[in-house]
């Protein structure tokens, strides 16, 4: 006989003599009764998950999992969205410098241009015929002024034959110069090395002096500025 099947043996025989106590129910023999009914089908219960490993199944389904991490020092990053823009040290809008109609744009966004580059082109074909004309004219005063010049050389005609003709050639001199700059005033030049940001105005529009054509940066010392709450 094994220990289990003495213990059910002594429950059972303690059942039996509460039982024959008496017709009339002592409360107290009611309650061992029941705590020993209670006592031997918890034995039970334990004897039968002994066998079947239900209470090592019941223990493992109660069981919470955990983990083990190392605590260690490290950095927080936090992030913030917000919206703003790049600045550069320098960032202008190249303008047209004369009134007409844009000829050509060489330049698109994102390109990167030297200092003195042409960006565009403005209109200046009525300056051309009249820059065309007076180097005809500078041409004859310039054949004039050197005929008049033998000739004085040789004592032939007088002073002011050769003054005026070489005056004339002089003065027509000047106004090809003047001209010729105020050709340079139909380029869009740019004033630095730098990259396209934006050119504005489009191929065959009519701008004036002091129109916006090409936005340019150096591409030099940028940094982003943004306004960022306090909240």
């Amino acid at each position: 006989m094994n220990l289990s099947n003495a213990r059910y043996s002594l429950l059972a025989a303690a059942l039996f003599l509460a039982s024959c106590g008496g017709g009339d129910k002592d409360p107290n023999a009611e309650l061992t009764k029941l705590k020993a009914e209670q006592a031997a089908t918890q034995a039970k219960i334990a004897d039968l998950e002994a066998k079947t490993g239900a209470a090592k199944t019941a223990d493992a389904n109660s069981a919470v999992p955990v983990s083990v991490i190392k605590v260690a020092t490290q950095n927080f990053a936090g992030y913030l969205e917000v919206q703003g823009r790049v600045d550069f040290d320098q960032n202008a809008t190249v303008g047209a410098r004369a009134a007409g109609t844009l000829t050509s744009v060489r330049v698109q966004r994102g390109d990167r241009v030297r200092k003195g580059q042409v960006l565009a082109t403005v209109d200046a074909s009525i300056l051309d015929a009249n820059i065309a004309e007076l180097r005809t004219r500078m041409d004859l005063a310039k054949t004039i002024y050197d005929k008049q010049a033998g000739l004085w050389k040789q004592q032939i005609g007088t002073e002011v034959q050769y003054l005026q003709a070489k005056n004339n050639y002089e003065a027509l001199q000047r106004n090809l110069g003047s001209l010729n700059q105020q050709k340079a005033l139909y380029n869009v030049v740019a004033p630095y090395a730098g990259v396209v940001d934006n050119v504005l105005p489009k191929l065959g529009e009519t701008v004036a002096p002091g129109a916006p054509v090409v936005q340019l940066n150096s591409g030099q010392g940028g940094k982003v500025l943004a306004d960022v709450s306090e909240a």
